[in-house]
């Protein structure tokens, strides 16, 4: 530490204001080194851009959302809309020689294509079918909103609580 703030103070030679001219220029050169080597330069601008509102978008706590003219902050969690499928649309990953370098956090407005990989809260997935924001149909991994049910025909029975029963060609819970 010693020789850090000797060579600091050989640097400014006392004068605060050399150190403030030097810090930006400092800033500049690290970024410039980052944005080659590491891409980082596009990571911060990642989260800023504030989309229009999209009922196919879920849309977590603290993300700013342009709805009806006005700016908003999601103060809780907006579940976008899902559509019944019976597809399974993701996969945990089980190849071992998958590139950890090479797979991208799965954002909502990403499109992926059959063998897509991904990372989801720290777990690989490997995508089965088209999706994405572009599609018009996003699935996030292990995030299912519906679930196929067995339907019976109404017999004058006790049934168990939500069973779902088919009398005169409309379906029914119990």
């Amino acid at each position: 530490m010693y020789h850090q703030l000797k060579a600091l103070a050989l640097f400014t030679r006392g004068n605060d204001v050399r150190f403030v001219q030097a810090e930006e220029p400092a800033l500049i050169s690290i970024v410039e080194y980052l944005s080659e080597n590491y891409k980082v330069e596009k990571e911060p601008a990642e989260g800023k851009y504030i989309i229009e509102y999209d009922r196919h978008i879920t849309y977590l706590v603290e993300v700013h959302i342009y709805f009806e003219g006005q700016i908003h902050e999601v103060i809780r969690s907006i579940s976008g809309y899902r559509k019944p499928s019976t597809v399974i649309n993701w996969e945990e990953c089980s190849d071992i020689n998958t590139d950890v370098v090479q797979v991208i956090n799965y954002p909502q407005f990403g499109a992926y294509y059959p063998s897509d990989k991904i990372n989801y809260n720290d777990v690989f997935y490997t995508r089965l079918s088209e999706n994405g924001y572009r599609f018009r149909y996003t699935c996030i991994p292990l995030i299912s909103s519906w679930k196929q049910v067995e339907t019976l025909l109404w017999q004058p029975m006790e049934y168990p609580l939500w069973s779902v029963v088919e009398y005169g060609g409309e379906f029914y819970t119990c």
